[in-house]
């Protein structure tokens, strides 16, 4: 019975795992490239940003692990940026208040806010 409890505990943190944000921390990324966007599904023409610094890179992906997930029904406008980092993809909106909102593009029923964004944002925005 005991052992039964164990393994049930075991496989109920595997999923849970499983369901946490993409960890890119383990990835090693060479670009990341950024889109402005006129809606979530349309790209503003002529506005492919490609980031190769590796310590912008990092900057990049520190601040996606380190945002923090919303509860709530997700009701947002169309987003300002979508970043690719390699085969993650993400919807991106810069707020007033040097913070950003990441939504992944495969799960838009979840947002994730990034606090004390200055620098995630000044590279973005070069």
């Amino acid at each position: 019975m005991k052992f039964n409890i164990l393994i049930l505990a075991l496989l109920c943190s595997f999923s849970l795992a499983a369901c946490k944000n993409n960890d890119l921390s383990t990835n090693n990324f060479d670009k990341i490239e950024i889109h402005e966007m006129i809606s979530f599904s349309e790209q503003k023409p002529n506005t492919l940003q490609v980031i190769s610094n590796q310590d912008d890179i990092l900057t990049i992906t520190d601040a996606v692990n380190r945002a923090k997930k919303m509860a709530g029904i997700v009701d947002i406008a169309d987003p300002h940026y979508q970043l690719q980092l390699g085969k993650y993809n993400y919807y991106l909106w810069i707020n007033p208040n040097n913070t950003a909102t990441i939504m992944n593009v495969n799960d838009t029923n979840t947002i994730y806010r990034i606090y004390g964004a200055e620098k995630f944002i000044n590279i973005i925005q070069q």
